[in-house]
């Protein structure tokens, strides 16, 4: 796949407006975003509409142009999804989110970096441009996007140690790293990624909805704080529990548990209430399960222990059940 012009004109465009919002800060990120070509990395992907799946590929002439104009927008791009089996799948994140993500990195030059969920090697690519290949380890249990992202990383001139595995695991093998992200939520931090991760050193966590940036101490601890901005990631597989069918948490929901007034608003000063909102608002306490159970009425189930949460707007009252009380942790917050 050739650049040119054009694609370098609406690269440049994107790079501007996340300048612009202030997602990115560092002349280095702003040269790294600039010079690696995303198109070369999505050269198929799908976007999901009520009439169905609609496929942009580059090797479509009647979709070229649509490709290319939702390559270089800030939207992420689903290039894997099997929907028999809803943890095999991968996308290209929002530019604005992976920007947010490598600044919060805080990187320097002759950092090593480990990189969990390789997906489609846009990301460890913009990793090479700002260390060098040799710097750079990018870990995916998916065999299939590794072998692609390879081949990528290659063709945009880049050659890391691009590894078909576990990243629960890390990748021991090249450790010790001075950084590590990953790219995908898991319930806990792995202690592999502590592990092989630099006394100082800092690992980039996701979690439900909330992303941890934790600094690695001498005695192979690590403490750190939430990035503000809110993050939605693909589950990592294999460590991730599937969920029981609707109808058995809404079960689970529906029973008689511990019930008094809200002591919040349950809805937003701006907008109306969003299952979403306190799915952020949980995330920290590790609540992973949103249920809408009926006008006004919705349920937040921690799949590790069944502890659960109902939230009542028409009668602004919470109920709860389970092992811990989710709901009276969610106000201490």
């Amino acid at each position: 796949m050739i650049e040119s012009e054009r694609t370098r004109l609406l690269r440049a465009r994107l790079v501007e407006d996340l300048v612009a919002r202030g997602e990115i800060h560092s002349p280095a990120w702003r040269q790294a975003f600039a010079e690696v070509p995303r198109h070369l990395f999505v050269p198929r992907f799908y976007r999901y509409t009520g009439e169905g799946r609609l496929v942009f590929d580059s090797a479509d002439p009647e979709r070229y142009d649509d490709w290319l104009h939702e390559v270089y927008r800030d939207v992420v791009l689903n290039v894997l999804w099997d929907e028999q089996h809803p943890l095999v799948n991968s996308t290209s994140s929002m530019p604005s989110k992976m920007a947010q993500m490598l600044e919060a990195l805080d990187l320097d030059a002759g950092h090593r970096v480990l990189e969990i969920g390789t997906g489609t090697g846009y990301n460890a690519a913009l990793l090479c441009d700002r260390l060098g290949s040799d710097r750079v380890t990018t870990v995916d249990i998916d065999a299939g996007l590794v072998e692609a992202a390879r081949e990528r990383l290659a063709m945009a001139g880049h050659s890391p140690t691009v590894v078909a595995a576990d990243g629960f695991h890390g990748h021991p093998g090249n450790a010790p790293y001075d950084r590590v992200i990953a790219t995908c939520q898991t319930r806990d931090v792995p202690a592999a990624w502590i592990d092989q991760c630099r006394p100082g050193g800092l690992v980039l966590a996701m979690l439900p909805c909330a992303m941890a940036r934790l600094r690695v101490a001498a005695d192979g601890s690590a403490e750190g704080h939430f990035h503000p901005a809110s993050f939605g990631f693909m589950s990592m597989r294999e460590h991730w529990p599937s969920p029981p069918p609707a109808a058995e948490l809404i079960g689970l929901l529906s029973k008689p548990g511990a019930s008094r007034r809200a002591g919040f608003e349950l809805w937003e000063a701006e907008g109306p209430f969003s299952p979403f909102w306190l799915f952020e608002r949980l995330a920290l306490l590790r609540c992973d399960e949103v249920i809408d159970i009926a006008q006004g009425v919705w349920g937040i189930v921690d799949l590790s222990d069944l502890s659960w949460v109902r939230f009542d707007r028409n009668r602004s009252r919470i109920t709860q059940g389970g092992p811990r009380r989710i709901g009276d942790a969610q106000e201490e917050l």
